[in-house]
């Protein structure tokens, strides 16, 4: 399994962790979920091969997050929904490997990955 990036090009985080990948020699391809969107499925993975919970998978700044999450009692099923729904609240960028998912939001993050 190629590695799979939660890639966003206006993300400079997500850049980094591109150039992170290939300067280490690892395939990868870009998954541009605000294109291509989410599925639970993709979200479950993510959340199990991270041991992440859905909490720190979003993006508490983003206006869909503060619009259909912030201040309410949600389950955690409730917020992938939600996620799906509006992909822009995935925090990024997110790199999942065959055995491992990591919010790449820096180099000790990404330092995981190998």
């Amino acid at each position: 399994m190629a590695t799979k990036v939660y890639f966003n090009s206006n993300c400079s985080k997500c850049r980094t962790a591109v150039k992170f990948l290939e300067d280490a020699n690892i395939d990868y391809f870009n998954y541009e979920y605000l294109n291509e969107g989410l599925i639970r499925e993709d979200i479950l993975e993510i959340l199990k091969k991270g041991d992440l919970n859905v909490n720190q998978i979003l993006r508490t700044g983003d206006i869909d997050y503060k619009a259909n999450i912030r201040g309410q009692d949600l389950s955690d099923d409730e917020k992938i929904d939600i996620l799906v729904r509006y992909p822009k609240i995935l925090q990024r960028p997110i790199v999942v490997t065959e055995k491992k998912a990591v919010v790449a939001k820096d180099k000790d993050s990404l330092d995981k990955l190998l």
